[in-house]
């Protein structure tokens, strides 16, 4: 459908990445913008496989990639509650 990838990169045992998962993605709103805007993809840093360009230095950590790319356009690094995040995706949304 020509939408950029949201890429989530978690681990099992990250806390952090509970926390953006259940409080933040979860919400409604959220995911309505995210699915409006992205494909969404969640994939575990330590046992999935992915291109090493997109290898994130910390966990949680969403990276922003046009359907014709490797490279990220935009990344959003650790928890950020359901305001902040929204604030974020906006502003992604429009650099995409």
């Amino acid at each position: 459908n020509n939408k950029p990838l949201m890429i989530l990169f978690v681990t099992k045992v990250c806390p952090w990445c509970k926390k953006l998962e259940n409080q933040t993605l979860t919400k409604k709103i959220v995911n309505e913008a995210i699915h409006a805007g992205f494909v969404p993809l969640v994939l575990d840093k330590e046992s999935d496989t992915f291109p090493k360009e997109l290898d994130p230095p910390v966990v949680p950590t969403i990276h922003f990639v046009q359907p014709d790319s490797t490279e990220p356009y935009d990344t959003i690094y650790g928890y950020k509650n359901k305001k902040d995040f929204l604030e974020l995706l906006h502003a992604v949304k429009a650099k995409g």
